[in-house]
């Protein structure tokens, strides 16, 4: 987020403002925890029109359940 300079609130309005999940993968990392996991792909735009592509997946933290979120921007980087 900070080197695309996107804030918490950009991030957040693009998963809430997607149309769906684009689509879901299945973990191949074996660093991710475990192998074969799903893994949620959620295309949406800030509200500059950036679009952002968040990575997720649900997971257990104790007795609650979590959504743990990976977050990356596709932005024009035209230098002056």
């Amino acid at each position: 987020m900070e080197i695309d300079s996107l804030d918490e609130y950009e991030v957040g309005e693009s998963i809430v403002s997607a149309k769906s999940i684009t689509k879901t993968l299945r973990s191949t990392s074996h660093f991710a925890g475990r192998i074969g996991e799903k893994l949620y792909v959620i295309q949406g735009t800030s509200h500059q029109g950036t679009p952002i592509y968040t990575k997720g997946r649900f997971g257990q933290e104790g007795e609650a359940e979590v959504f743990y979120v990976l977050i990356s921007a596709k932005a024009d980087r035209a230098e002056s």
